[in-house]
């Protein structure tokens, strides 16, 4: 990491590391719980990060052994009338148009996991867990999760977690969809470094616009989704010499770690070949995506124990990049 900057409180901690930024809530005496501090100074580099043409990709995690406990209930608990705080931390997270990759090193409880669904997407440690405590402490929720938690991990499942406070764990987290990938808890970091510079690597302008479209569309019929796509498509300027620049480049495996990078096809038909999903049990993940030669497989109902949504990719193809 590189330039290191504090928050004015010390208990957040901002680094870029090349194109990626890394914001870390660092009080883990009191399991990174959100002091106002902490919440002004979270706001102030987000919105940098969002207006910094050196930023392609935000990294939030916290500082072992959690990630947050949520809103500091001593401090707002403490006497001291409460003041309406616009735009709240999530609404900040929400609104950005750089990618932001929450990543859920511990315990993500109830105001930190609204901030968690608000960024783009997750990566979780195995000691990754969540919760909602607000009803269970006689709060109601104000940065979003209602609305959020459902659109994660369906609608039962949300009533469960809101209703009950009851935790879910890193693996349960991923069968629902609240999380895209778990990983040994010291490979987090390095996979969301991997994973931030990826996005680094791609078109600045497409990723901005593709994350509009999904936002805009989230919800939406799909008559809308359609139509804004169509429209953004009308709207978009392609560099032809651009284009060909990152089409010449070798197809590489989505993961680094997963080994050396795989050639062109030799005839220059990407379409003869399949990403496969294949599953990985003992390793860092539990699902990996590769590259491989052949016909396109039909999709099987592969689907091993404890692990949903394994199977065949069928026909698609590599990214351009």
């Amino acid at each position: 990491m590189c330039s290191a900057t504090p928050s004015d409180s010390g208990e957040v901690l901002v680094e870029q590391d090349g194109g990626t930024l890394w914001i870390t809530l660092d009080r883990p005496a009191a399991r990174n719980a959100l002091s106002e501090p902490m919440r002004r100074a979270l706001r102030r580099a987000l919105r940098a990060a969002d207006t910094d043409p050196g930023v392609d990709a935000v990294v939030l995690t916290g500082r072992d052994p959690a990630f947050s406990g949520g809103l500091d209930l001593k401090e707002s608990l403490g006497g001291k009338p409460a003041a309406r705080e616009y735009p709240d931390p999530a609404q900040v997270l929400r609104a950005l148009r750089v990618p932001v990759i929450g990543a859920v090193n511990g315990a993500c409880y109830t105001g930190a996991l609204e901030m968690a669904l608000s960024c783009s997407f997750l990566l979780a440690s195995e000691h990754a867990t969540f919760a909602d405590t607000h009803a269970r402490i006689g709060l109601m929720a104000g940065w979003g999760m209602s609305a959020l938690l459902p659109r994660a991990v369906g609608t039962r499942l949300a009533r469960q977690m809101m209703l009950t406070g009851e935790p879910v764990d890193a693996a349960e987290a991923l069968r629902s969809g609240l999380v895209n990938e778990v990983l040994p808890h010291d490979e987090l970091i390095p996979r969301a470094r991997e994973v931030a510079a990826q996005i680094g690597r791609a078109h600045r302008g497409a990723v901005r616009t593709t994350l509009d479209l999904l936002d805009s569309g989230e919800g939406t019929s799909l008559a809308h989704a359609l139509g804004a796509e169509a429209d953004a498509k009308l709207r978009w300027r392609s560099d032809p010499a651009e284009i060909a620049r990152r089409f010449a480049r070798p197809w590489r495996k989505l993961s680094a770690v997963d080994g050396a990078e795989s050639g062109d096809d030799a005839d220059g038909d990407v379409g003869r070949g399949a990403w496969k999903r294949t599953p990985s049990w003992a390793g860092r993940r539990v699902a990996k995506l590769e590259w491989r030669r052949g016909p396109s497989p039909r999709p099987t109902g592969l689907r091993p124990p404890g692990v949903a949504g394994a199977g065949y990719l069928a026909g698609a193809r590599p990214p351009l990049h």
